[in-house]
């Protein structure tokens, strides 16, 4: 089973649509167009965040608000042509949710503005180095928290001494996470080596020659590098060892913990630099911006087959547990 808690701005969001928002909205009519490269329980989230921050700032569907959702459903050619009758039909602001999504929109999109989310840094930066004006984006992007991700081994096991981190040593991309990790640990309570593979089925046997006292295994958020999260889980069961994923779905697959991008969290703090536009700001002052959205998740069930006790005050904090005797209500 899985218990969540996801805390949304709970409160917060109740007073911001029960009290008379700071903005500019008043009576005017504004249209938003929202595109997503498909509909995805993560992204759809993201969309419900920009809606709902919207409405916090007093642009209501329905009062003063047209808020246009087109999913492309993961076809390139259907994003372009989102993108082609989203610029024709002159929304107020186009908001793009995915790389794939944006890509298409700065492609096709130079005298509106346009705020791009759900992707990261790196892929923002990729996209606008493609065009010579983009005075008119805006954004809220993902960082991976690794600092955050680090921490979590030492709040789980504070006895740790070595982090293990696979890295696909053919991957220019995946050597910059090794290089990253390495300059992280100078913060740490313990030392990251970072684990060079050739192929992602060698995981388990080299981890296995490292591993020693006080150990524990940090799985990144690598494309690059498809591992057996299971054959690793299965293993530090075994020998009674923490792992900590990069994402979420690595913990669902048996890793006991991450830290990772909170999709409603993200596409809220999106939808403040939509109502700043809105509300008269200009794309470029508004900014690409670092989402500061993030959220724990666990596996119980992973953490007792390591004989890793999971703190009652650090499964309260977490938004997803999964393994959990029942679910919350």
């Amino acid at each position: 089973m899985i218990q969540s808690r996801f805390w949304r701005f709970g409160a917060a969001i109740l007073a911001a649509l029960t009290i008379a928002p700071a903005s500019l909205a008043g009576d005017r009519e504004v249209t938003v167009a929202i595109t997503s490269i498909v509909e995805h329980a993560a992204l759809d989230t993201v969309r419900d965040g920009v809606r709902d921050a919207l409405a916090a700032k007093g642009y209501v569907i329905g009062q003063n608000l047209t808020f246009l959702y087109e999913s492309a459903d993961a076809d390139p050619d259907k994003a372009l042509d989102i993108a082609r009758r989203f610029a024709a039909a002159r929304p107020d602001v186009i908001v793009a949710i995915s790389a794939p999504a944006a890509r298409a929109v700065i492609g096709e999109v130079e005298d509106l503005p346009v705020v791009i989310t759900a992707l990261t840094q790196k892929s923002a930066d990729e996209i606008l180095a493609t065009r010579r004006r983009t005075r008119n984006v805006a954004g809220r992007v993902e960082v991976t928290p690794y600092v955050e991700q680090l921490e979590i081994i030492a709040e789980i096991a504070p006895q740790t001494t070595l982090v293990l981190a696979p890295y696909n040593q053919r991957d220019p991309g995946s050597r910059a996470i090794a290089t990253k990790l390495r300059q992280v640990d100078d913060t740490m309570s313990f030392t990251v080596r970072p684990v060079p593979l050739a192929e992602a089925r060698d995981v388990v046997p080299q981890l296995r020659q490292l591993i020693g006292q006080n150990t524990a295994i940090f799985l990144p958020d690598d494309s690059t590098l498809d591992l057996p999260i299971e054959e690793i889980a299965a293993m530090a069961a075994q020998s009674g060892l923490l792992v900590v994923a990069g994402n979420a779905e690595a913990v669902a697959r048996g890793a006991t913990a991450t830290v990772t991008h909170d999709p409603y969290a993200v596409g809220w703090q999106a939808g403040e630099a939509v109502a700043l536009i809105l509300d008269g700001a200009k794309p470029r002052d508004v900014a690409i911006r670092p989402a500061n959205a993030t959220y724990l998740i666990l596996n119980k069930q992973a953490a007792e087959n390591s004989g890793i006790e999971l703190r009652p005050a650090l499964l309260e904090r977490a938004a997803i547990v999964h393994g959990a005797d029942q679910p919350s209500g």
